[in-house]
């Protein structure tokens, strides 16, 4: 069973069937939680946002220049967790 649920965001019918699937399974639902819980807490500490902000302050400031070639500046934090 996969470790998520995917619907299409115009698609009532499926949303409805994917929220009975996780009543039904309340288990399934928790493990979901928990690891989605991870994935927040590990992408968005608090240390790398701090980091994340001063970078931008960085480039705003002008200290720095904003990477040519990084077309996502804002999110290239997301991007290098490890």
């Amino acid at each position: 069973m996969p470790h998520w649920l995917l619907v299409s965001e115009d698609n009532l019918d499926d949303l409805t069937s994917a929220i009975v699937e996780l009543v039904r399974n309340p288990d399934r639902a928790r493990q979901m939680g928990a690891r989605a819980r991870a994935y927040v807490e590990k992408t968005y500490a608090v240390h790398r946002l701090h980091a994340h902000l001063a970078d931008l302050f960085d480039v705003a400031l002008g200290v720095v220049q904003r990477p040519q070639s990084d077309t996502n500046f804002s999110r290239a934090f997301v991007n290098d967790a490890a």
